[in-house]
Parts: C-alpha cells; sequence; structure tokens
C-alpha cells in the first residue's frame, strides 16, 4: 500500500482520496537474454484521486509506473466520478 501511495502522490501528479489495495497472482517468467527466472509479485490499486499534476499524470498514463510493465504491471486506467458520487 505505501508503494502505491507513493507512486501515486509523489511520482504520478495524483492526490489519493480514497484507495484499495487487492493482491492479484504473481506472475512468472524468463527474461530473453539468459533465460533468467523472474518472479513478480503484482498488486490492483483502485480508487478516486484528484489530479495535482496533469503533465506528470499525462507521463505517467503513457509510460507506466513501476518495474512489471513487461508482465502487464504498472498500467494506469482513469475515469471520471460520476456526479452520484461525489
Amino acid at each position: 500500500d505505501e508503494w502505491g501511495t507513493r507512486q501515486a502522490e509523489e511520482r504520478s501528479g495524483l492526490k489519493l482520496l480514497h484507495t484499495r489495495s487487492t493482491p492479484l497472482a504473481t506472475a512468472r517468467g524468463e527474461r530473453g537474454q539468459d533465460k533468467h527466472r523472474i518472479v513478480h509479485a503484482r498488486t490492483r490499486f483502485e480508487g478516486t484521486a484528484v489530479i495535482t499534476d496533469h503533465r506528470i499524470l499525462r507521463e505517467r498514463l503513457l509510460t507506466g509506473i513501476g518495474r512489471g510493465k513487461s508482465y502487464g504491471c504498472g498500467l494506469l486506467s482513469l475515469a471520471p466520478v460520476p456526479a452520484s458520487a461525489r
């Protein structure tokens, strides 16, 4: 949870209002050049946030976050909060 908060608030231009984390199955694979075995823990973070820096957030949306991007991790998705939920 601390990693997710740090990634959002310090490195992604967001101010978290509410978050929930859910552990996911571990990603496993081999590194191509030397067939070294890779094991990567995964967690889904969901919640609501306020955008504090749209330039940084745009960059994170385009490039992702964290070291597990090649395993489908670190992808960000955004959706507006419905007016009824505000």
